[in-house]
């Protein structure tokens, strides 16, 4: 009877599931969130110190996911991260046919106003010190914008360019300050449909092998198809 009940009940709530819609997308902002939570969380019990840079913050919904996540566990020894947000405000630039995912993504999809990501950002950016750059990236990854705010060190980069050529102008700004520790987050790792030289997976696939001091230790996956990774760079390099 007991076995009867069980196997009663785990039918029901399997149905029961499928009946909710967009459950699958339910599913990836917890996962995202427990990511985020677990990423800080790691960031300050292994005490990484350096800024959050977040290259593609669309309409904010991850930045604003990365400021709450992190007060959760700052300030450790006096350490504050400084938040910066890379967008060109103006959607996608255009596709590469060769490098990638056929079908998925447009150009100027993604398309959101500077001011509605202020907007939406606005309650826990209070107590952060945030620092936005506009511009799509071969014009304003610079390294005069890495010498106007000093960035030396990198704790937790988030990379949601979608695009190889994106992605990898963004993996090259973060090179000088990339430290072991540091985590990369790719919210589209999976997104090239099996082919890992396409996209997100291949510009960083790429990347490594123009960069042999640097290796990534896999930190889980996030949601559907997102990527976490533990930086390590060998001594002195």
């Amino acid at each position: 009877m007991i076995e009867m009940f069980y196997s009663f009940m785990h039918r029901f709530l399997q149905r029961s599931l499928l009946c909710i819609p967009k459950l699958s997308e339910m599913r990836l902002v917890s996962s995202k969130t427990m990511a985020f939570l677990r990423v800080w969380h790691y960031i300050s019990r292994a005490k990484i110190k350096g800024d959050y840079l977040e290259f593609g913050v669309y309409e904010g919904t991850s930045f604003d996911l990365a400021l709450r996540a992190a007060s959760k566990f700052y300030p450790f020894e006096n350490f504050h991260p400084r938040f910066f947000a890379f967008d060109s405000f103006e959607g996608l630039p255009s596709l590469s046919a060769s490098r990638d995912a056929p079908n998925v993504f447009i150009p100027g999809e993604y398309q959101a106003s500077e001011e509605k990501f202020k907007r939406n950002i606005r309650t826990a950016a209070r107590s952060a010190e945030v620092h936005i750059t506009k511009g799509f990236y071969k014009d304003s990854l610079t390294r005069g914008i890495s010498e106007q705010h000093k960035l030396t060190s990198a704790a937790f980069v988030n990379i949601d360019c979608d695009l190889y050529e994106s992605t990898m102008e963004a993996l090259r700004f973060v090179t000088p300050i990339l430290q072991s520790g540091s985590v990369l987050f790719f919210d589209d790792w999976y997104f090239s449909g099996g082919n890992m030289k396409l996209g997100e997976a291949g510009a960083c696939h790429d990347w490594l092998k123009n960069n042999p001091e640097i290796r990534l230790y896999d930190f889980g996956d996030v949601g559907i198809m997102g990527k976490l990774f533990i930086v390590n760079k060998e001594l002195g390099s």
